[in-house]
């Protein structure tokens, strides 16, 4: 009686993993970067390891973003460490170099002024004024219209 009740959706994850193209490989790819990550950030000491994270393995080069340039120097600082760890202890016997990027940790959007700005009865004359002598015809729309916020808004 209950045939009829749509079934839960499956995840896509497995049917992508078990893919052998191209998604496949992308997948297992992103699954070793965050099982490397995981094993090396407890292995920095903190508070470096708030500021460091894997962004690729590929020929043999590890890639690494810290968020500012003072945390890439100090991961710079115990690249030879690092190394040693990920050969000895990850089982990455190949890697051979470790680049370091600056990469800023999201960046906090400015906030947009309001659009609803006005200006004050002076600054908006001062506007007017300048926009008639103005000979080119765009540039002079443009202020009369800037001027306008006073005359709109008051």
């Amino acid at each position: 009686m209950n045939s009829h009740l749509p079934k839960a959706p499956a995840p896509i994850r497995p049917f992508l993993k078990a893919d052998a193209g191209i998604i496949g490989r992308y997948i297992q790819h992103i699954e070793f970067l965050q099982d490397l990550e995981q094993k090396l950030l407890p292995f920095l000491a903190p508070p470096l390891n708030k500021h460091c994270t894997i962004a690729n393995y590929v020929n043999n080069t590890l890639v690494l973003h810290a968020d500012a340039p003072a945390w890439a120097s100090r991961i710079r600082y115990n690249t030879p460490g690092i190394l040693h760890f990920l050969q000895n202890e990850c089982g990455l016997a190949a890697l051979r170099t470790i680049r370091i990027k600056v990469m800023p940790a999201s960046i906090q959007h400015a906030r947009l002024p309001d659009k609803s700005w006005k200006l004050d009865e002076t600054t908006a004359s001062l506007i007017r004024r300048s926009a008639a002598t103005i000979t080119d015809e765009s540039l002079r729309h443009s202020l009369e219209k800037i001027s306008g916020h006073f005359q709109n808004d008051a």
